[in-house]
């Protein structure tokens, strides 16, 4: 129950364009929301964790790139100020990446499986 409730809470605060983020979206906040929508497995309505993923994919492939002062890289961390450990955050939004190309490609059929592009 607990699990679904989770599941729930992120599927509806997903933003409109796709991302994840508590003052706006960020890589960090959606790479981590789409790994827990993927590797929780398909407990609840699937089509809704499907599309949540492929509009987290979208704007993660979108914003790869972003310049270091672009808002999508809003530091969460703090000491004694904010701050953003930018290897951490790429591994975070490399690995949803790939969450996201491998669950897609499990559901295609064979032949029609795209590749993943080295993103890093």
């Amino acid at each position: 129950a607990a699990l679904n409730r989770a599941i729930s809470w992120v599927l509806h605060t997903q933003r409109d364009d796709g991302s994840w983020g508590f003052w706006c979206g960020t890589l960090e906040e959606t790479a981590y929301a789409l790994q827990m929508l993927l590797l929780a497995g398909q407990t609840q309505d699937p089509v809704a964790i499907a599309q949540a993923a492929r509009r987290g994919e979208r704007f993660l492939t979108k914003h790869l790139n972003a310049p270091p002062n672009d808002p999508v890289h809003m530091p969460l961390w703090h000491g004694k100020e904010l701050y953003q450990p930018r290897r951490i955050v790429r591994a975070a939004v490399l690995s949803a990446l790939y969450l996201c190309a491998n669950t897609r490609s499990n559901a295609q059929p064979a032949g029609q499986q795209r590749q993943i592009s080295r993103a890093a």
